[in-house]
Order: C-alpha cells, then sequence, then structure tokens
C-alpha cells in the first residue's frame, strides 16, 4: 500500500530552490511532480507501529553502511565530504526516530 506523501506549499518552494529538476525530490519522496504515487516497497500497515519503526531504523542504518563503504572504495576528498554530509542527515533521522520510539532503541 503506497501513499502520496503529500508536499506542502513550503517544501515544494523549498525543493525547488534547492534541486535544479525538482522531479529529483520528488521521486525521493516517492511521488512524481503531480503527486501521483511512484512505485516503493510496501510495508504491512497493520504492522505495529514500533515494528514499522524498527524496520524504518534498519533501512537508514544500511544506507549509512552503504555509504561508509563507498567512502572506503572511492577515498577521495570530495565524495567523503559529500557522503559525510548525507550521512549526517540519516544520523539527524535515526536519532529522532529513537526520540519518537524509543521501545526500538535497543532493537537490532
Amino acid at each position: 500500500m503506497n501513499s502520496t506523501y503529500r508536499v506542502s506549499r513550503e517544501l515544494r518552494d523549498a525543493l525547488e530552490r534547492l534541486f535544479t529538476d525538482p522531479s529529483v525530490a520528488y521521486g525521493l519522496l516517492g511521488v512524481d511532480d503531480f503527486g501521483r504515487d511512484v512505485k516503493l516497497p510496501d510495508i504491512d500497515p497493520h504492522l505495529p507501529a514500533s515494528d514499522r519503526a524498527l524496520i524504518l531504523k534498519r533501512k537508514l542504518e544500511e544506507y549509512v553502511l552503504q555509504m561508509a563503504a563507498e567512502h572506503e572504495e572511492y577515498g577521495c576528498t570530495e565524495t567523503s565530504n559529500a557522503l559525510r554530509m548525507q550521512v549526517t542527515g540519516l544520523l539527524l533521522a535515526l536519532r529522532d526516530l529513537v526520540i519518537c520510539f524509543p521501545e526500538i532503541r535497543d532493537r537490532a
């Protein structure tokens, strides 16, 4: 069950200022420029919220691990700096996820 991410006017304006091609940002959110769903992996909405939060926690951690591997593989300063900036956002998201769902803090 995919659900369209509701892009507020403020967020749309911000994305259009940040991205030369805002369709890239909308695609990352799982919608196209016109608000239609883009196919993304499904998560059973009937799972308890803490289980869904744990799935998200694992996914975000996988991104960090992937970026660490890319850092090791490419090893150039420019790429490493870009990866660190991206990982910073993921780490903030992980922190906030555990703040919102403290019951997943110690679950792997």
